[in-house]
C-alpha cells in the first residue's frame, strides 16, 4: 500500500488498530446478518410476514455497511492518507447509502411494531403489501437520491466551494439521520412497551376476576349474596357472559398482536 501524503496527525500503528478493531466487527456484521437473512429467506412462511421483510431488508443494509462502509471509507478516509485514499469520494457515497439505509429501515420496522400493537384491529388494512412494497422503496431511493448530491459539487465544483459544501451536507446528514430519528425510535418504542405491559396487565387482571367469580358459582352461592359481595346488581348470567365474551375478546386482540409479532 502506497503512502502518498502523510496527515499531520497521522499515526500508522493506530490506523493498524483500527483496521483489525474495525475488521473484526466489520465480519462480526456480515456474518450475522448473513445467517439472519439466510434463516428469513429459506423459510416460505416466515418470508410472508411483513415484519420478516422489514428485517431482511435491514440485513441488507447492514450488510453493505459491513462490505463497502468498513473496508473502504473507515480504512482509507478517516486515518493517514493512502492510494486509495483518492476514491474517498465514491467510499463516501457507499456509506451515504449504507448509513441512511438503515435508520430507514429501523423506522419502518418502528412503524409497523406500532400499528401491530397500537392498532391491532387495523393491521391487516393498513399494512398491505402494497405498503409493504411502498415503505421499502422509499427506505432505499432516499438513500440514493441523497448520496447523488455529493456528486454535484464533487467533481464540478472549486475545491473550496467543494469544501464548505461537503460540510454543510455533512451536518444535514447527521441531523436527518442521526440525531432526529433517534428521539423518534426511543418515544415510540417506549409507548409500544408501555401499551404490551398496560394489556398484559388488563389481562392478568379480568382473569383473576373471572376466576373469582366462577369460585364464587360453584361455592352455590345465590345471585343476592354474589351481588352483594361482588358489588354489583346485574344477574349472574349476564355477569357470567360479559366475563366470558371480554376474556374471549381479549384472548382474541392477544393472539392477533403475538401473530403480528412472529
Amino acid at each position: 500500500m502506497n503512502l502518498i501524503i502523510v496527515h499531520p496527525f497521522c499515526n500508522h500503528q493506530l490506523d493498524v488498530v483500527f483496521w483489525i478493531v474495525n475488521g473484526i466487527i466489520g465480519v462480526a456484521i456480515l456474518l450475522g446478518n448473513s445467517f439472519t437473512c439466510a434463516v428469513f429467506l429459506s423459510r416460505p412462511r416466515m418470508r410472508r410476514n411483513y415484519m420478516n421483510i422489514y428485517l431482511i431488508s435491514l440485513g441488507v443494509a447492514d450488510i453493505s455497511m459491513a462490505l463497502l462502509v468498513v473496508p473502504g471509507f473507515a480504512a482509507f478516509c478517516s486515518g493517514c492518507t493512502y492510494k486509495w485514499s483518492e476514491y474517498c469520494w465514491l467510499f463516501g457515497g457507499a456509506r451515504d447509502i449504507a448509513f441512511p439505509s438503515t435508520v430507514l429501515n429501523l423506522l419502518a420496522i418502528t412503524y409497523d411494531r406500532y400499528l401491530a400493537v397500537l392498532r391491532p384491529l387495523h393491521y391487516a388494512s393498513s399494512m398491505t403489501k402494497r405498503k409493504v412494497f411502498a415503505i421499502l422503496l422509499a427506505v432505499w431511493l432516499t438513500p440514493l437520491a441523497v448520496s447523488s448530491l455529493r456528486g454535484i459539487w464533487q467533481h464540478s465544483w472549486s475545491k473550496e466551494a467543494a469544501k464548505n459544501a461537503e460540510t454543510v451536507y455533512n451536518a444535514v446528514l447527521a441531523a436527518m439521520f442521526a440525531f432526529l430519528p433517534i428521539p423518534v425510535l426511543l418515544i415510540v418504542n417506549l409507548k409500544i412497551m408501555r401499551a404490551i405491559n398496560s394489556h398484559g396487565r388488563r389481562i392478568h387482571t379480568e382473569m383473576v376476576e373471572c376466576m373469582s367469580f366462577s369460585n364464587h358459582t360453584d361455592r352455590g352461592m345465590t345471585t343476592g349474596e354474589i351481588d352483594n359481595e361482588l358489588g354489583s346488581s346485574t344477574t349472574v348470567g349476564a355477569k357470567k357472559a360479559f366475563c366470558l365474551n371480554n376474556m374471549k375478546i381479549r384472548f382474541w386482540l392477544v393472539q392477533k398482536v403475538r401473530k403480528t409479532l412472529s
